[in-house]
């Protein structure tokens, strides 16, 4: 019964230290990477406005991204 609990438990810590990173692939870019991407390639570079939308464009029209972005706003300041 104990050999069977240590080997649960290094296979558990295996699991544990192999899901573990130290850099995130998706992290957002921060002010100051976007600055030195665009002096780095000043022709090249586009920033992203699709994220800047408000919630309402026109009358009938409801963008659920943006009333996202704004109740996020509200909420989480």
């Amino acid at each position: 019964m104990k050999f069977a609990q240590i080997c649960a438990a290094l296979v558990l810590l295996a699991v544990v230290a192999g899901c573990g990173s130290s850099t995130a692939t998706t992290k957002p870019l921060t002010m100051r990477e976007r600055q030195d991407a665009a002096m780095r390639d000043p022709m090249g570079y586009k920033p992203d406005f699709s994220k800047d939308r408000v919630s309402s464009d026109g009358w009938t029209e409801f963008d659920k991204d943006g009333f996202k972005k704004d109740l996020n706003r509200v909420f989480n300041p």
